[in-house]
């Protein structure tokens, strides 16, 4: 007799491990982070300010990977913390619209809590410095 099992898996569905959901959710919440800041920043339009900003992302990624672990891992779980805390809003921070990732931005930045200012300053000064460090002659 075929006893069928209590977890029916779904052929549609993409199973993924923990591990594999976690790194994406930090991912796409540090990529939100990134273009929350840069379309902050991005007043005067000028070419090296326009979207797509998936440098600057690619830039505060790799920056985190070059931290000292002892670091990163507190930064890591800072950041998962904060996608969840979307969650008040609606949805994960990655998936809000503009108006309510500038609202909870906002809300950390202007926290009374110092590591979340400290946080919204420490993704702000990187993504900064990826944006106006972008290669501001225009491509041939």
């Amino acid at each position: 007799m075929v006893t069928s099992s209590p977890l029916v898996t779904n052929p549609g569905l993409r199973q993924e491990s923990p591990q594999s959901f976690s790194r994406r959710l930090f991912q796409d919440t540090v990529s939100a982070i990134c273009y929350e800041v840069a379309r902050w920043h991005s007043i005067n339009e000028t070419p090296v300010e326009l979207p797509p900003w998936n440098d600057v992302t690619a830039f505060v990624l790799g920056q985190w990977r070059r931290m000292p672990r002892f670091l990163a891992w507190p930064v890591w779980v800072a950041t998962i913390v904060f996608a969840v805390s979307g969650l008040q809003h609606g949805s994960l921070f990655h998936r809000l619209a503009p108006h309510r990732r500038f609202y909870q931005l906002e809300s950390w930045r202007l926290s009374s809590a110092g590591p979340r200012r400290s946080f919204v300053r420490f993704y702000s000064s990187l993504t900064l410095l990826a944006l106006y460090s972008r290669n501001r002659m225009p491509e041939k």
